[in-house]
């Protein structure tokens, strides 16, 4: 369960590196069509480490097959960084079973 929680910290820490630049704004060299790349990247890079990692294979009898057919639309719509980290946060929260947490790199607070 350590090693799990580790290896999804160290996902969601990957993730929001990618997805923010130092001073907690979204880097302008990079082309808008990037900027959906990168967040489907960290989409399937948070959903993908709680598929393959969960302890509990049934996920406390979540499908969460199901939950990435609701919550990947809604990233996609995410109009901002703030959105999209709302979004990952809600799909998180559906695991139930651990209080998960989605830890912005530029935020330095637990949300």
């Amino acid at each position: 369960m350590k090693h799990f929680t580790q290896s999804l910290l160290l996902a969601i820490f990957i993730t929001s590196l990618a997805l923010t630049s130092a001073s907690g704004q979204l880097s302008v060299a990079v082309p808008a069509i990037e900027f959906s790349k990168v967040r489907q990247e960290a989409f399937d890079k948070v959903w993908g480490t709680i598929n393959e990692k969960h302890y509990d294979p049934k996920f406390g009898g979540v499908d969460w097959v199901h939950i990435r057919e609701i919550y990947l639309p809604k990233a996609k719509a995410a109009k901002s960084d703030q959105d999209f980290h709302s979004v990952l946060r809600q799909m998180l929260g559906e695991t139930k079973a651990l209080p998960f947490q989605y830890l912005p790199a530029a935020s330095g607070t637990w949300n």
